[in-house]
C-alpha cells in the first residue's frame, strides 16, 4: 500500500504529456477566436453557436485541469509529498493489514469529498491530488 500511495505521489508529469496539453490548449484558442470572429460575420443560429461554445470551453477547461495536476506533481519533488506523510507512514508500517475502517488514517489522507454522481465519487488528498472513483 505505500509503494502505491508513494507512486501517486512522486509520479513525475512527462514534458511530452505537458506539451501535447499545451499544444491542444494553444489550437483550441485559436478555434474559438475562429468561432467567435464566424459569429461576428455570419451571426450563427444561438443554439449552434453556444454548443460550440461550451464544446471548446469544456474541453480547455479540462486540459488546464490536466495541467494544473501535472505541474503541481512536478513541484512534489517527491519526498516531501505532504506534511503527514511521514507519520502516515510510519503509522501503515506498525499494522499488518487494515481489517476496518481506519479514521484517523482516512482523515490523515482526505481533505474533501465530493459526489459527482450517483457513481462517481472524487477524493481530494490533503496534498492537492484528486483520487476520482467510479462505482
Amino acid at each position: 500500500m505505500l509503494g502505491n500511495i508513494e507512486k501517486v505521489f512522486a509520479e513525475k508529469a512527462n514534458s511530452a504529456d505537458v506539451a501535447a496539453i499545451d499544444k491542444r490548449l494553444d489550437e483550441l484558442r485559436e478555434e474559438m477566436e475562429r468561432l467567435v470572429k464566424l459569429n461576428v460575420k455570419a451571426n450563427l443560429d444561438a443554439d449552434i453557436y453556444g454548443e460550440e461554445y461550451a464544446r471548446i470551453t469544456g474541453e480547455m477547461d479540462e486540459l488546464k485541469a490536466m495541467r494544473a495536476i501535472f505541474t503541481q506533481r512536478q513541484s512534489l519533488n517527491g519526498k516531501m509529498l505532504f506534511p503527514g506523510f511521514g507519520r502516515l507512514k510510519k503509522m501503515l508500517r506498525g499494522q499488518d493489514l487494515l481489517r476496518e475502517f481506519n479514521e484517523e488514517l482516512f482523515s490523515t489522507l482526505v481533505e474533501q469529498i465530493r459526489v459527482k454522481s450517483l457513481v462517481e465519487v472524487v477524493f481530494v488528498l490533503k496534498a492537492g491530488v484528486e483520487v476520482r472513483k467510479i462505482l
